[in-house]
This record gives structure tokens, sequence and C-alpha cells, in this order.
């Protein structure tokens, strides 16, 4: 079903592009942008990877510059995907960073909350924002990094870090366990 699911995702797209050409492509990705999600891009690498394979198995010794028809399908959809959810990351880096500018701890927990409120409202990206928080916390918390954040953003990290594991328990833990340490 999954895999039914994808395909016409794919096809979907693919009528854009046919249609409109890139900017079309990349407008039905904005369009379908909740069929966009990690199984459809693990479906799309897995895609990639196998036609990959298979032409090198019929004498392609680089499938990236002699590609057949329907690997140059998947990675235009490939890159159109990833262009569309690279919207989300900036959204949610966006937000992080107004989070953190605000010196007041209280302001800080309500823009924090009335996000994770807005976000729960829409499938899978409440884990790709916590996804995001716990990026940006661990680089800017890597302890063997060259240099370390000053004290008021390091307390700004780890009021983020747990203001974000009260709001979001079940996808905190669900991320592996990171909001927990530090």
């Amino acid at each position: 079903a999954a895999e039914k699911q994808h395909l016409e995702t794919i096809r979907l797209l693919c009528e854009a592009a046919r249609d409109r050409g890139d900017a079309g492509l990349r407008q039905a990705a904005q369009t379908h942008r909740a069929r966009l999600d990690d199984d459809f891009v693990a479906y799309i690498k897995h895609s990639v990877a196998v036609e990959a394979s298979s032409l090198r198995q019929r004498g392609v010794s680089d499938p990236s510059r002699e590609p057949s028809e329907w690997l140059a399908v998947l990675d235009a959809v490939r890159k159109a995907t990833i262009a569309e959810r690279g919207k989300d990351v900036r959204a949610d880096v966006e937000i992080v960073e107004s989070i953190l500018a605000l010196n007041n701890a209280d302001a800080r927990k309500e823009l924090l909350r009335l996000h994770v409120e807005r976000l729960s409202r829409q499938p899978g990206r409440m884990r790709a924002f916590s996804s995001v928080v716990a990026n940006i916390c661990d680089n800017l918390l890597d302890e063997d990094a060259e240099t370390r954040p000053p004290p008021e953003l390091v307390e700004k990290l780890g009021d983020l870090r747990s203001g974000l594991m009260a709001l979001a328990p079940a996808v905190a833990d669900s991320a592996g366990g990171w909001m927990a340490e530090g």
C-alpha cells in the first residue's frame, strides 16, 4: 500500500514536470508537501540506489553521468523533495532563532508553546522540529567543540530542550532520548 502511494506521488510530480517543466515540479512538490514524508524520502533514496545498481550491472560505469530515463526521473523527484522539505528546516531554524533571541524565559516558553501547538496539527512536522532542535543543541553544546557558547545561550538552549520535552514528551522519547541528555 505504501509503495503504491509513493508511486502515485511520483506520478503526480512527473505529470506536473511534463506539463510545466521544473517550475511545475517545484509547484507540485509544494502542493503535495504532505506526501513528502520520511517514508517517501526513504523510498526515493532506495529506488535511486536500486536503479543505479541495475545500471552498473548492465555496464554503465557512472549512472549519474549516464542515467536511465527512470533514474533521471527519480533524481529530479528526489531533488524537488529535498528542496521542499528544506523549507521546513529553514522555518524551524528561524523559529529556534526567534525563541533564543528572547531574553525573557516566560516569553521563550510561550513562543515555544505556540509553535508546538501549531505543529501538532501538521503530521510529521513535530518530529522534524524536534530533530532540528536536537541538531542545534547537539552542535552548540558539543563538549568537544573548539568554542563554547556564552553561558546565557547555554541556559536558553537548556530551557528550549526541557520546554520541548515538557510540551511533546512522546516526540522527545521517540527522538532517541536526545532531549533527556545534557
